[in-house]
């Protein structure tokens, strides 16, 4: 999918997620820590979870309804809501599978083209 070239710590790095994935033997790859990469999941459902709470959305959960529904479940719910944009933008941002991408994508299009007609 997407090139994962970053700005780390002022300068460019490529990061390897996947523990399995191993930087080449001569790069200057960084491997962020565990508790790192814990914080950015837990920070990034909590931005979901705020927007979700947004009134304009009107989807209030907590954590544990949040994983109990999984993310493609609330993406699912969004667009159920007619709230199509707003799937579009927490599938990309949460980087679920294509298929949940192009399902949000699928419908903020039909949207579009049913509120032209």
């Amino acid at each position: 999918d997407a090139d994962d070239r970053r700005n780390i710590m002022g300068g460019p790095a490529v990061v390897y997620d996947d523990e399995d994935d191993e930087a080449p033997p001569d790069s200057d790859a960084v491997r962020p820590s565990p508790a790192a990469v814990r914080f950015v999941a837990a920070s990034r459902k909590l931005r979901v979870l705020n927007a979700l709470r947004d009134p304009a959305v009107g989807l209030a959960l907590t954590s544990a309804q949040f994983d109990s529904v999984s993310p493609p479940g609330v993406v699912a719910r969004l667009v159920a809501m007619r709230r199509p944009a707003l799937a579009g933008t927490i599938a990309r941002y949460l980087d679920l599978e294509g298929s949940v991408r192009a399902y949000a994508r699928a419908s903020r299009a039909a949207a579009m083209i049913a509120a032209d007609g």
